[in-house]
This record gives structure tokens, sequence and C-alpha cells, in this order.
């Protein structure tokens, strides 16, 4: 059975042939969905973590000199980005 991490050979002579055992090929296939799910779910959190972390750090920042942070775009879309909803 090929990893899931090695890179694709298009050279392999069989490559574009099906797999031997489509019963393994979908075992690795569901393990290779759950890890990329489990992935993604982490990145959620670290990014709602960063998000609550810059919110936190803009409070400190004197209230007069605050909306020289908030104003900028990245700041914007940084503290606004949620996963979309499929």
């Amino acid at each position: 059975m090929k990893n899931a991490t090695n890179k694709v050979n298009f050279n392999d002579d069989d490559f574009f042939s099906p797999p031997t055992d489509p019963e393994e090929e979908i075992n690795r296939l569901n393990k290779e969905l759950s890890h990329k799910n489990k992935e993604m779910a982490d990145l959620h959190v670290l990014i709602d973590t960063l998000q609550t972390n810059l919110r936190s750090a803009v409070s400190a920042i004197d209230p007069d000199k605050r909306d020289n942070v908030t104003s900028v775009q990245s700041f914007k879309w940084s503290v606004n980005w949620r996963p979309k909803i499929c």
C-alpha cells in the first residue's frame, strides 16, 4: 500500500490503473479525509485563539491611537474571518 504522504509519481506505470484492492483504497482515503478534517478543525481553533489575542492586544492600545490599527484592512479581515459553512 502506498503511503498517503508520498509524492505522486506520474511516471509510475500503474499510476492511472485502478487500485489492486478497492476496499484498501477506500480505507486509505477515509483515513486521509479524517486526518484532513482534524487538521482543519485544529486550524480553526488556532485562528479563533489568534483573533481573541489580537482583540486583547488592541484593547491595550491607547484609545486615541487604536484607530491606527483597527482601520487597517488586514486587521479587519483577520478579526472578522469565519470558516465557510458548507
